[in-house]
């Protein structure tokens, strides 16, 4: 019986999203008086076929089809919910012109276009999946698998050594340019020495997401336009797990490095340069940011005079825009970040070893490593393989219905409340 009701419970959530309503009776019209009756021409009874919807009972569906349904409903309702509570909020430059929300390119204002219309989509649906990828619903309504995003903590960090990210072998800093008071960090790849360095204007890193390359345009005061870019940082629940995405956009004089990897921008983001090249889509980066952004234009752009989102309406003002990316003030603008660069984390290491024994054919041994250095001291198993007992982590769609409906009604519960 209980199974009945969380199954019953669950596919009340998920109808709705489906599109699905009852079918309406049509009725032939009555006449306005009896005497019509004897001259209104009747068709010929002719039977006609009706179709009646089957409901398909949810405990029939694959289980993971289940688990993928509710988790697309709920952060589909989570973004809309957001989405509604913003409102019509374009970015507006001078009263004249908009950032269009398709093509990121500055559009007459007067141009017929509501103010709705106008408006960048702001908060997209975003979760994860039960192999640790982040799941994001892109504007277009296709559901992509972000490449990187695997077992990712999603928060800002300064900490150059930070455990959680598995930090790429990038270029290393040129010495010339460390100052004295940091001569203890040389031999740092850039993007860990750029977080340990002593400045009096320090910097952050946070997890984004890029879905796509296609270029915007930004006017920086009297600079012109230069180019910008989408991101999303992710929005989590009260337990840390994601629940959705919030858009930014992107400047600067951005490099991109990895293992192997240094491509700059050149000065802005343009399609001619290395940085715009090997930059790839539904990708998982790392951004780099000065957190006191109001210092960081003064100093970038020098003929800048005052506060970069003067002239604009619909953005945070970049002497607010960290505490607005770690939740310190809640505001429904846009951020605006004038970035450092953007770094792509190495991939879990997986060395295999085929063992031979005997006439057994070969076994295949994962060996995890957080770095391809590491496998130079891995120690090979013995001849003869032994039975060893590995706890394995029991996959969602070999539990019963039951559980799997409890734990995500229960999850659903904790954001409602949030």
């Amino acid at each position: 019986m209980k199974k009945s009701i969380y199954l019953f419970i669950l596919l009340a959530l998920l109808l709705p999203a489906c599109g699905l309503a009852p079918a309406t009776a049509t009725s032939v019209p009555a006449t306005s008086t009896p005497e019509a009756t004897t001259t209104a021409t009747l068709p010929p009874a002719t039977p006609t076929a009706t179709v009646t919807p089957t409901e398909v009972p949810i405990s029939s569906l694959p289980v993971d089809e289940i688990v993928q349904k509710f988790m697309d409903g709920v952060s589909q309702a989570y973004a809309e919910k957001l989405n509604q509570q913003r409102g019509a909020r374009p970015v507006i430059y001078n009263n004249e012109s908009y950032i269009d929300p398709i093509t990121g390119k500055f559009l007459d204002i007067k141009n017929g276009t509501s103010k709705q219309e106008q408006t960048i989509q702001m908060y997209l649906p975003a979760y994860e999946n039960d192999q640790g990828y982040l799941m994001v619903q892109a504007p277009d309504g296709q559901w992509i698998q972000i490449k990187g995003s695997k077992d990712v903590r999603y928060e800002v960090t300064n900490d150059p050594f930070d455990p959680n990210i598995k930090w790429p072998d990038a270029e290393k800093i040129d010495p010339q340019w460390v100052t004295e008071e940091n001569k203890q960090f040389l031999g740092l790849p850039i993007p860990q020495y750029l977080l340990a360095e002593k400045s009096s204007n320090p910097r952050a890193m946070i997890p984004i997401i890029i879905l796509s390359k296609e270029l915007g345009k930004m006017k920086i005061g009297d600079f012109g336009f230069g180019g910008s870019l989408r991101g999303l940082i992710i929005q989590k629940d009260s337990q840390g797990n994601p629940i959705g995405a919030r858009v930014i956009l992107l400047t600067g004089n951005i490099g991109l490095f990895g293992t192997n990897i240094t491509a700059r921008s050149s000065g802005e983001l343009d399609e001619i340069t290395s940085f715009w090249q090997t930059l790839e889509e539904n990708t998982l980066y790392y951004l780099m940011y000065h957190t006191n952004q109001a210092k960081w234009f003064d100093a970038s752009y020098p003929q800048l005079s005052g506060e970069a989102t003067e002239g604009y309406t619909g953005f945070v003002s970049t002497d607010k825009s960290h505490q607005a990316i770690i939740n310190q003030i809640n505001t429904q603008d846009l951020i605006w970040i004038d970035g450092t660069l953007l770094m792509i984390a190495d991939a879990p290491f997986l060395l295999f070893l085929s063992i031979t024994a005997g006439c057994q054919p070969a076994v295949e041994i994962p060996i995890s490593t957080s770095t391809p250095e590491a496998t130079t001291t891995a120690a090979l198993p013995p001849a003869t393989p032994t039975a060893t007992v590995t706890p394995t982590e029991v996959p969602i769609s070999s539990l019963p219905v039951d559980e799997i409906v409890q734990k995500f009604m229960d999850g659903a519960r904790r954001m409602l409340r949030n």
